[in-house]
């Protein structure tokens, strides 16, 4: 009893301590009590840099956009698709019975310059290549066609990304059908196929063409490739007289690329001509298209020249935001869903901050705002330690090699919070 108690009046002092209360200046003389500065800095050197890629190697992506459309800022772009297809299985359709064969295209997009057309009468040409799709990342020559034989398709077709076909007991989605020629049927009905590569000596691929029908303005579509509702299907009857689908697939091992041509003529960017790449300063307008329309650069050697002011350079950035209003002359709303911002270092082009994690990143358009918002903390602290001494912001939309939207951006801000040390 007596131990307890000894206990007890050793810890009734604390108990009263622990009553008292806290001090709430305590220890503020140990740190710098100065709040999170906020400045926007608008002092960005910019220019619009354009360049256009003549053919596009894009055998890695499932991807690749086909029309034609044109606008007065950017003038008219059409593009082609080339590509192989892949036998899945030795067959010998001398052996059965053809019944048709149908190339089909797997709607994932499309863009119109009127938001409320959906649809749209496109002319539609299929044709055998005479030569194979070179293995050059760049295919800057045109594939020769082989003239000497009849289209496998060559007609008005309605171009709708909402279509829906029921086939039996098959449904369908977004697919565009083109039922191929009788000739090119009667050609394969007498090929005995061992492997793929003997029938990618027989067909070396094809070249795929859309222009529009009634409207000037015209469309581009996007479609997936190597989707299961994309390829060559042949529906025959075996020699049991039995019903059955082959699909010729496109895949990953086909060879194929997006060939893409111009005509700047009075558009905005009329000035940039064929095979140039031109710097211009646009007057607080950017540009940026997809389908290697234009790029635009940003220079942000001013910001590194704010930072080192002498009343500036002892601070912490905490986060540096790129923001991209849009201006108000575009000829289109459907803007890009994200746009995205690199550096060159070595004439390797690199994604700015963590582009492994998009949410961090951002760049996603703000409808509410009208403005695309980027976090290049990463490359700003780089440039100033003299990391990247190519201190240019490119910017532009993803997977632009297939992807047809196109925005004109009006003169960026840079929102940079930082604390004084």
């Amino acid at each position: 009893m007596f131990n307890k108690l000894k206990y007890l009046l050793i810890l009734l002092p604390f108990a009263f301590l622990s009553c008292v209360d806290e001090d709430e200046t305590l220890g503020l003389n140990l740190v710098n009590q100065e709040p999170f500065l906020y400045e926007q800095y608008d002092g960005l050197t910019m220019h619009s840099s354009f360049f256009h890629e003549d053919s596009i190697a894009t055998s890695k992506s499932d991807l690749y956009s086909l029309g034609k459309y044109k606008d007065n800022a950017f003038g008219s772009v059409q593009s082609v698709i080339y590509t192989q297809l892949s036998l899945p299985n030795d067959i010998d359709f001398s052996q059965t019975t053809i019944d048709s064969i149908v190339l089909g295209l797997y709607f994932t997009d499309y863009y119109t310059q009127d938001t409320a057309i959906r649809t749209m009468n496109m002319q539609v040409e299929i044709r055998e290549l005479a030569n194979d799709i070179p293995d050059t990342a760049y295919a800057f020559d045109v594939v020769d066609i082989d003239a000497g034989k009849q289209p496998l398709f060559n007609n008005n077709t309605m171009f709708n990304p909402d279509t829906i076909i029921v086939l039996g007991e098959d449904t369908l989605t977004k697919q565009l059908r083109l039922p191929l020629s009788d000739d090119f049927k009667a050609r394969m009905q007498q090929q005995s196929f061992a492997d793929n590569s003997a029938f990618q000596q027989w067909l070396k691929g094809i070249r795929i063409t859309a222009t529009p029908v009634s409207d000037p303005n015209g469309m581009i579509a996007q479609f997936n490739l190597t989707n299961q509702a994309s390829g060559m299907f042949v529906y025959y009857k075996d020699k049991n007289n039995k019903p059955a689908t082959l699909r010729i697939v496109i895949d990953k091992n086909c060879k194929n690329f997006s060939h893409i041509d111009y005509d700047f003529n009075g558009s905005t960017i009329s000035a940039i001509t064929n095979d140039t790449l031109k710097s211009e300063d646009y007057n607080n307008t950017m540009y940026v298209g997809g389908l290697g329309v234009a790029m635009t650069k940003i220079s942000i050697d001013s910001i590194i020249d704010w930072y080192m002011d002498t009343a500036i350079k002892n601070s912490a950035i905490n986060e540096a935001v790129l923001v991209l209003p849009i201006a108000t002359n575009n000829p289109a709303n459907r803007y890009p869903a994200q746009l995205y911002c690199a550096y060159d270092t070595a004439g390797v082009m690199k994604y700015v901050d963590d582009m492994g994690n998009i949410a961090y990143f951002d760049g996603l358009y703000d409808k509410q705002n009208k403005e695309y918002r980027m976090r290049i903390t990463q490359h700003l602290f780089a440039c100033i330690q003299n990391k990247h001494l190519n201190h240019n912001l490119y910017i532009f939309v993803p997977t632009r090699a297939a992807n047809p939207y196109r925005v004109i951006l009006g003169k960026p801000k840079l929102e940079i919070t930082y604390s004084r040390r």
